[in-house]
């Protein structure tokens, strides 16, 4: 495209090529699915009382013999 600018005062500039590319741009994308979070596996209560007594049992078989 040419192009010619006016200013205010009458003056006319020189012609000028213009090239105009133009790219789709999606505006409304859809929205990213939401995943929920891995839930943490854990060894629960009973594990942790479970190695926390073993020694008290161990010690207590000891002064029973």
């Amino acid at each position: 495209m040419e192009v010619v600018v006016t200013d205010t005062a009458g003056n006319i500039s020189e012609p000028a090529m213009v090239k105009i590319m133009v790219t789709d741009v999606n505006e409304n994308p859809l929205p990213e699915p939401v995943t929920p979070p891995k839930a943490k596996k854990s060894s629960g209560s009973f594990g942790w009382l479970a190695l926390l007594a073993a020694p008290l049992a161990f010690i207590r078989r000891r002064k029973v013999k």
